[in-house]
């Protein structure tokens, strides 16, 4: 590592001298015709200007890595621990910290084995990247109010297949003595062992089938949105069930990148599901209520 830029920059001057060379020959046969000396100097001052990039573009064009006391510079970065979101994003960008942000050897359990993996053989998933959106399933918005992403010590990520009907969770703690968020484990279960059962298997219909969806609403429908001739106001109102389609958002049918800021969930009848613009302030939230073994929409805002 440490004899790569010296071997870089010497096969740059090595260049640099061949056409050098090669220019002052062709000007000394061809009389100097086609070229000239101020020619010569302007091409080898040229070249010299495409090896004096920054060093970061130097790095990236010779596929070099940061030293070692860089990636340890981002490792105890304590800017991006104070909120899990802004860690998060940090630690799905950036392969120096997911090298030392996970806690190995790391477990990763399923419904049926469980196994070890040191660091030479994880391999790092994605989180966040490639999305438009991710959503925080809550119990009520009072729980989404009250939630101190400051002083939180656990979080998770879950990307719940309604699909295959399938949840990985990546664990994250904060570290007792450095206050830094680390990636613990990871585990992969079916919906059959979810607390949330009942509510996936109806959202991955509801969100699929427009007419089933229509069939599970709440006869009237709170809504809450922004009021455009006011910056912070919003307008409150109910509308009927069949008033909904002019109203419905899009909402993701094929894949929940859930984000858990420690709820838990026991049997609930009752879900407020976030969904969140990634690179946006799009918000909406949907309230669903469960009667019985029936869950239906009764409320939605953006």
């Amino acid at each position: 590592m440490g004899l790569q830029p010296a071997i870089s920059r010497f096969s740059a001057s090595s260049l640099v001298l061949s056409v050098l060379v090669t220019l002052l020959f062709g000007l000394a046969s061809c009389g100097g015709r086609s070229s000239s000396l101020g020619d010569v100097v302007a091409a080898a001052d040229s070249l010299w200007d495409v090896f004096d990039d920054e060093p970061d573009t130097q790095l990236l064009a010779t596929g070099m890595t940061a030293s070692p006391e860089a990636e340890e510079d981002a490792c105890d970065d304590g800017s991006i621990d104070e909120l899990f979101d802004d860690f998060a994003f940090a630690f799905d960008a950036s392969e120096r910290l997911q090298r030392c942000r996970v806690v190995f050897p790391i477990t990763v359990t399923t419904d049926t084995s469980v196994v070890t993996y040191d660091s030479r053989q994880w391999h790092h998933p994605t989180l966040f990247l490639g999305l438009d959106y991710c959503t925080v399933l809550w119990n009520t918005e009072a729980e989404m109010q009250s939630y101190d992403d400051v002083n939180s010590r656990y979080a998770a990520i879950e990307h719940i297949s309604l699909l295959r009907r399938t949840i990985t969770a990546y664990a994250f703690e904060r570290d007792s003595i450095t206050d830094r968020w680390m990636l613990t484990a990871q585990t992969e279960t079916g919906f059959d062992h979810s607390e949330l059962a009942s509510f996936l298997d109806f959202y991955r219909r509801w969100a699929a089938d427009s007419v089933y969806q229509c069939r599970h609403l709440a006869h009237t429908l709170r809504y809450t949105m922004a009021d455009e001739n006011t910056e912070e106001g919003s307008i409150e109102g109910f509308i009927a069930a069949e008033q909904w389609p002019e109203f419905a958002p899009e909402v993701p049918a094929d894949m929940l990148v859930n984000v858990r800021y420690g709820q838990t969930y026991h049997d609930p009848a009752q879900i407020v599901m976030q969904v969140r613009g990634l690179s946006n302030s799009m918000q909406n939230l949907l309230t669903f209520r469960r009667d019985g073994l029936t869950w239906r929409l009764t409320a939605f805002s953006n």
